[in-house]
């Protein structure tokens, strides 16, 4: 990966702003499971989301303008109904081509604001 330079950086600050308007949860969010592991939200359904099926940062959450998308292994669904948002606002991890230059090995990673969301337990 390619090292975070200013032009770089002034795209981040774009696609960050057109992603904060984004209304809910989105993917790349923070998640907090009810055993207090921290996730993050890998993809949306209508009625439900499916966390990535582990932590760490090494996962691969590609940030365009409003939204992410998310390369890597998924966790099973769990009703969107079951997520409260927190007061917390964290950094996570992220990457985009650099200078908007589509080609292989041509990635940056930057860190973007995301929101913070807990898994309340659901009875069955």
């Amino acid at each position: 990966m390619l090292q975070l330079d200013e032009r770089d950086t002034a795209i981040l600050a774009a696609r960050q702003a057109l992603w904060d308007e984004v209304p809910g949860p989105r993917v790349g969010d923070r998640v907090v499971l009810p055993s207090g592991e921290i996730r993050r939200i890998a993809h949306l359904w209508a009625e439900d989301f499916q966390p990535t099926n582990g932590p760490g940062e090494g996962m691969s959450f590609y940030m365009f303008g409003t939204g992410m998308s998310y390369s890597g292994e998924l966790a099973r669904a769990i009703p969107l109904s079951a997520l409260s948002q927190v007061d917390t606002v964290a950094e996570a991890s992220v990457w985009f081509f650099h200078h908007h230059d589509v080609k292989a090995h041509n990635g940056v990673m930057a860190l973007a604001k995301v929101r913070t969301f807990r898994v309340e337990e659901q009875n069955a």
